[in-house]
This record gives C-alpha cells, sequence and structure tokens, in this order.
C-alpha cells in the first residue's frame, strides 16, 4: 500500500534503505559509536596541548560511550539467551551452561592477549594478574583501576554474565508493566548506593580513588544499564517514528550534561556537596534519555559506503577498547603536538585491532557460533 513520502524535515524513517542480510546494522552502529565515544573522551584527556573547553566537549561526547555498551550487552545477551532456549530442548542449567560458555569464548580469548602482554609490560605482580584473570580486580581497591583503566568494566561485564540469566528470565518471563517496576528497583538502588558513599566520602571515610571504587566500579552500579538493555529487548518489534528536531534535542540535552558532568568529579574533589549530588541524579536522567535514542533508532538502515566504514569499526571494537588506552599512553610519553599524536594513535590502536580480531577473536566466535548447531 502506498505510504505518503516524508521529506528530512518530518519523520526519520526507522527503515531508509535495504540492510545487509543477516546483519544487525543499529547495534553496528551503536558499537562503533560507543567505542569512538570512549576514544574522543580518552584521547581529548591525554592531550596536553588542547584548550579545556576540547577536554570539556570530549568528555560530554565520551561520558555515554560505557553506558551505550552496557546497554547493547543487556539487549543483545536476552537475544542469545532467548535462542538459545529455543535451540535447546534440556534443562534450563544447561542452557545457562551453554550461554556462559558462549560469553567466556567471546570476552576471555582477546582479554587475555592483552591482559598478558600489559602485565608483562607493567611487570605486574602475580596476584595482581592473578585477580585480573579471574575477573574480580574491581573487587578489590587499589586493583580496579591498576595494569589498564578499562578493564574494570570488563569486570563489571564478566560478573553481569553471572547473573543474566536468572536476572533477564526474571524479566522476560514478567508483564512489562513489571519489568519496569523492576527496571525502577534498580536504578533507585543504583542512586541510593551511589548517594550514600558520596556522603561517607564526605565525612572522609573514603579518598577520592576509594569512592570511585565503592562507588563506581561495581555491577551493583551499573546493573540498570544491563537491564534497561533487557527491558529494550522486549520492544525490539516496534518501528517508531521521531521527528527529525525532537532527535536533535534529545542529543543536544545529552551533550550539555555530558558537558556539565565534565565537572563532576573536580566538584567531588572539592567537596560541593548539592552540586555533585545534582550532578549524580543528572547523570540518570541523561542514560534514560540514551536508552528511548537507542529504541528510537533500532531499526535505523544506512547507505553501503558507510555502513562498510561504521560496520569495520563495529567488527573491531572490542579489541579496540582493550588496546587503545596502552596505545594512547605509549604516545603520550613522546610529547606529540595533538594534531600528530591524534591520527598515529588511531592508525595504530585500529591496526593492533584488526589484528587482535583476526587473529584471536573470529577463530574463538567461529567455534562460539557452532555451540548453537550441537
Amino acid at each position: 500500500m502506498a505510504t505518503a513520502p516524508h521529506t528530512h524535515t518530518d519523520w526519520i524513517r526507522m527503515s531508509m534503505i535495504a540492510k545487509p542480510k543477516n546483519k544487525q546494522t543499529a547495534f553496528e552502529i551503536f558499537r562503533a559509536l560507543a567505542v569512538s565515544m570512549v576514544l574522543v573522551g580518552h584521547f581529548t584527556d591525554a592531550a596536553q596541548d588542547i584548550p579545556l573547553l576540547a577536554k570539556k566537549i570530549g568528555f560530554a561526547f565520551g561520558y555515554y560511550g560505557i553506558p551505550l555498551f552496557f546497554i547493547i550487552s543487556g539487549f543483545l545477551l536476552t537475544a542469545s539467551l532467548v535462542s538459545i532456549l529455543k535451540n535447546k530442548h534440556c534443562s534450563f542449567t544447561k542452557v545457562c551452561g551453554v550461554f556462559l560458555e558462549k560469553r567466556f569464548l567471546r570476552i576471555y580469548p582477546a582479554y587475555l592477549v592483552s591482559l598478558i602482554i600489559s602485565a608483562i609490560y607493567l611487570d605486574s605482580s602475580a596476584f595482581y594478574f592473578l585477580v585480573h584473570f579471574f575477573n574480580v580486580h574491581n573487587l578489590f581497591d587499589g586493583y580496579n583501576r591498576s595494569i589498564n583503566v578499562v578493564y574494570w568494566t570488563l569486570a563489571v561485564e564478566f560478573q553481569w554474565y553471572l547473573f543474566a540469566p536468572l536476572l533477564i528470565m526474571l524479566f522476560i518471563k514478567n508483564t512489562i508493566q513489571v519489568q519496569v517496576a523492576l527496571l525502577m528497583v534498580f536504578i533507585l538502588l543504583s542512586i541510593v548506593l551511589r548517594l550514600y558513599f558520596f556522603n561517607e566520602y564526605l565525612d572522609n571515610k573514603y579518598s577520592l580513588s576509594s569512592l570511585v571504587w565503592v562507588g563506581n566500579d561495581q555491577l551493583y552500579i551499573h546493573l540498570y544499564n544491563f537491564l534497561i538493555g533487557v527491558v529494550l529487548y522486549q520492544f525490539r518489534n516496534i518501528t517508531i517514528k521521531i521527528h527529525l528536531s525532537l532527535l536533535l534535542f534529545l542529543m543536544a540535552v545529552l551533550f550539555l550534561i555530558g558537558y556539565v558532568e565534565s565537572d563532576l568529579i573536580s566538584g567531588i574533589n572539592n567537596y560541593n556537596e548539592q552540586t555533585s549530588q545534582y550532578r549524580i541524579l543528572l547523570g540518570y536522567v541523561a542514560i534514560l534519555i540514551l536508552a528511548f535514542i537507542v529504541f528510537a533508532c533500532l531499526h535505523v538502515e544506512i547507505s553501503r559506503v558507510p555502513y562498510q566504514v561504521i560496520s569495520f569499526i563495529s567488527l573491531v571494537s572490542y579489541s579496540l577498547y582493550l588496546y587503545h588506552l596502552p596505545i594512547l599512553g605509549f604516545f603520550k610519553a613522546y610529547s606529540l603536538v595533538w594534531y600528530i599524536y591524534l591520527p598515529v594513535f588511531l592508525f595504530s590502536s585500529i591496526f593492533i585491532a584488526a589484528l587482535s580480531y583476526y587473529l584471536i577473536e573470529a577463530p574463538f566466535l567461529r567455534y562460539s557460533s557452532s555451540l548453537n548447531r550441537r
């Protein structure tokens, strides 16, 4: 049936161009965007010769990279578990075993190689290596951001895997109303814990690094991000239209909140109680806006040429995430001007990430894919 045409100034159509077969275009875009956010945020923080305004803008952009990764994880792990349940006519315990095996094959091979390289380069102790090997380093103060700062997110991700099957089943077996209510409980839990630990910090019971450890680098703080993805999975077949002006407005709001959040650590460090509390709460508003944008764009598709670039960045995004910070730190020692530092950093990071993907990730991913056919 014929429909009225849409222009770029009217409604954004969530299905604009036929996408390549078997490609989850939206999630390739999300992954590429998330890792790009993280890279921009870390680069602008590391570059010494860029103005403060550029650093704050970089932080505003990079602020959403990790939450976006977590939301994606919640959605895709729900899809993975549902797929295993459909293909495996066995006990839930067996399903959980297959699920965790697939997750292990996804996260550990590239992670272990990068961990071994980093631990050798930094001459890390055996205990440092072991707590990272078992992905429990975020449970120990002082170890959470050692060896490679980004590893704390992998510990949170791995710990999410352990609880994911039960939590996903708890959500998808209930009505949407119950799911939303449960999600609000986990959001409130995260807010209460964050504010509690911040008040403890104000009472000098935690140092700033310990506050980051207990009030940020833990699964109980970020669990709601994953669960947002679980809830979004329930709406996966719904296609909505969102006015371009509304989408741009929401993106502008996210940018402004990210810009404001760039002063959060300095405010905490200066014991600005009320301002810091408002900024903490504002961060949760931003994540909910981000979740709505993800939902609105679940069915977005793009033309072939940009798709090929985005698809490649998405493909190597995990290895890019693992290696970019050590590479950034390595070249920082040479005090390069930012316009040389940036391309050298990006080229080196993408090159190493591509090697890691094709030599390490890809073989294990092929084996992981075969588990569904057993």
